[in-house]
């Protein structure tokens, strides 16, 4: 998708969510926002921009903002771009193989999808998502809650069992992001919606873009850890223990045996596997408390321990400053679990 007419300006501020005052060429403008979502992380005074000149002379505007810079990426924020280079990337074959037909703006049920794609004997709605918001380097959507975007993935849901193929596709509006997940703090709605659709069939899909001045393209599939996400999420986790097991020169201390844990463990193993990922030879979940361990101490010497844990989290783990530093990204509590001993809920361990 091209820009025909593109030029450089500073951002100055943003009076209503229609309109922002850009300088250009020194003087302020009033420009468009084709975006009517927050973009706070965005919309910074002095942030390099850059707007389009419209070809219509009788415009209360004669500019666009369009992209952003941000740091050493461009972020596009024209809510109509993710569409216009959709279609084009549909219509390149790259996202489906012999397709036939090609419907925009399809009315299915309550719902207006993106696009009806038919490829041979398959029917299938797609519904876009324009993504703007990253956050270290992580991909969000939405920035604002979304009853729409809701009712859009129930609606792609409901459809899988009329015989429809669905599809969800979350255009980046920028590139190199690290992944893409739903911005459950913004609306945990739609992260649960996202989930079921996934339960359900639906198809969801991460693309990032090539972003210039004056032109986006879908450029690659994005990670996403939503499908580890929805296994924990809609798995029963009951309490287990965590007991000291081994010793020498690396002490760590290892799971106790729990059927339902290892369950979960095998589909969080052989979910990636699947989709080609490369895991760790480790065979049981641990902590380790220390390696090349000098000390006259033996295991036999060492007081046993258990604890009851309530909890597990996903980690993203990260090198920030020469440091491996983790963050949990995702808690998923233990069901139904009270403390034997005490009659009370245990703590979070």
């Amino acid at each position: 998708m091209i820009y025909t007419n593109t030029r450089k300006g500073t951002f100055l501020s943003r009076p209503n969510r229609f309109i922002a005052i850009v300088d250009i060429d020194g003087l302020p403008v009033k420009c468009h926002v084709k975006n009517t979502g927050r973009c706070k992380e965005l919309l910074i005074p002095g942030t390099e921009v850059y707007v389009n000149k419209s070809d219509n002379p009788s415009r209360a505007t004669q500019y666009d903002l369009i992209t952003f810079r941000k740091g050493e990426r461009l972020v596009n924020i024209d809510s109509q771009a993710p569409n216009k280079v959709f279609m084009e990337y549909l219509q390149s074959g790259r996202h489906i193989e012999g397709i036939t037909y090609i419907k925009a703006e399809s009315k299915h049920g309550s719902s207006r999808f993106d696009f009806y794609v038919e490829a041979d004997k398959r029917k299938i709605l797609i519904e876009v998502k324009g993504v703007t918001l990253e956050d270290d380097g992580v991909a969000l959507f939405p920035d604002a809650p979304t009853l729409r975007g809701v009712k859009h993935l129930n609606g792609l849901a409901d459809s899988i069992t009329e015989g429809y193929e669905a599809q969800a596709v979350f255009v980046i509006q920028l590139r190199g992001v690290k992944y893409f997940t739903p911005n459950n703090k913004m609306h945990p709605e739609f992260g649960e919606a996202v989930a079921a659709a996934k339960d359900a069939g639906v198809e969801v899909t991460a693309l990032d873009c090539e972003v210039t001045p004056d032109s986006m393209e879908i450029r690659s599939h994005v990670y996403q850890p939503t499908v580890i996400l929805t296994m924990i999420r809609r798995s029963s986790l009951l309490p287990f223990c965590l007991s000291f097991a081994e010793g020498g020169d690396v002490w760590w201390a290892g799971v106790q045996e729990s059927k339902p844990l290892i369950a979960m463990q095998a589909e969080l193993t052989n979910k990636p596997i699947e989709a080609g990922f490369v895991l760790d030879k480790r065979k049981s979940a641990h902590i380790t408390f220390g390696r090349q361990v000098v000390t006259d101490a033996t295991p036999e010497h060492v007081q046993p321990f258990g604890e009851n844990i309530n909890c597990i989290e996903l980690m993203k783990s990260e090198r920030i400053n020469g440091k491996l530093t983790y963050t949990a990204i995702y808690t998923k509590e233990a069901i139904g679990f009270t403390d034997k001993t005490s009659g009370n809920k245990q703590r979070r361990a």
